[in-house]
């Protein structure tokens, strides 16, 4: 609005502000916010990226590669190497887990067998028992 002739005090007036803010967004010729407030990172700077980067591109399978070993060899918390290697790096953590060893001819054989023991298990018709024997039963021997 100042561009097109408008005095601070008109703009003011418009926007319901004060006049020394239009005064101040004049001045800065911007209305965005400046770069560089609020507190600098400590942890999760450059330097200790490319320190944890390295030690992981030198050995990516071991032992010292832990989150918790790391953050203790460079002294930062274990949640900020997490995050170096979750949002900085891309990195996930991965460990082996014991599975199921499903072959094709053991994956098919599930395929049939499934629902016939859904089958077994539908309307609670497992809970009903019947004792066929002569000899009376009693609960409460």
């Amino acid at each position: 609005m100042h561009s097109f002739g408008h005095k601070q005090q008109e703009i003011a007036d418009a926007l319901h502000i004060s006049q020394q803010l239009v005064s101040k967004a004049i001045i800065r010729r911007t209305v965005d916010d400046r770069p560089g407030r609020g507190r600098k990172r400590t942890a999760r700077t450059r330097e200790n990226i490319l320190k944890i980067k390295r030690k992981i591109q030198r050995n990516s399978s071991s032992r010292k590669n832990f989150t918790r070993k790391m953050a203790h060899a460079h002294r930062i918390s274990p949640m900020s190497v997490h995050r170096i290697l979750a949002e900085e790096l891309k990195l996930k953590s991965w460990k082996p887990l014991k599975r199921h060893d499903l072959t094709k001819k053991k994956r098919d054989c599930r395929k049939v067998r499934a629902p016939l023991l859904l089958n077994r298990f539908k309307n609670n018709r497992h809970r009903l028992l019947v004792f066929s024997d002569e000899k009376p039963f009693c609960i409460e021997e």
